[in-house]
């Protein structure tokens, strides 16, 4: 599933900037933490940064689409949430969806529709939490 969505987002760039870095401090401080490699990524602690992907550009989503697919598929750590659900958040009609699906290759929505079934069929404990099934459920035919 992970080489998959790798080889989908191989060829994204990594932007200069991934917010409007010059709009205020909280869109500063969330590009800082987005300037990380999507391996940093992976590894950084969410909880105190709050959500960067409300404040990413859709170039930025790309770059790092890899490392929250990782993040969306491994077990939290003892204080943290999931981050599956963050995501299935973001992906959604009524949010960043609709954008991202526009801006997204054929190949890349394709890992995208293939990552969220993936979550459906493999993580039962996802599939429980009735807000996170609604968004697996509306986000599923989207990205088909």
């Amino acid at each position: 599933m992970l080489a998959q969505v790798d080889a989908a987002f191989a060829g994204c760039p990594k932007p200069e900037h991934f917010t409007n870095h010059t709009h205020c401090s909280e869109c500063a401080r969330h590009d800082e933490f987005l300037q990380q490699t999507r391996e940093d990524i992976v590894a950084a602690r969410f909880i105190a940064n709050g959500d960067p992907w409300c404040f990413c550009g859709l170039e930025g989503w790309a770059y790092h689409f890899p490392a929250l697919a990782r993040l969306a598929l491994r077990k939290p750590r003892d204080d943290e949430d999931p981050f599956n659900g963050n995501l299935l958040f973001h992906l959604q009609p009524d949010r960043r969806g609709r954008d991202l699906l526009n801006h997204f290759s054929p190949s890349q929505r394709q890992a995208v529709r293939r990552l969220l079934q993936h979550l459906q069929s493999t993580r039962p404990e996802l599939v429980e939490d009735g807000f996170t099934r609604q968004d697996l459920e509306r986000a599923i035919p989207l990205w088909s």
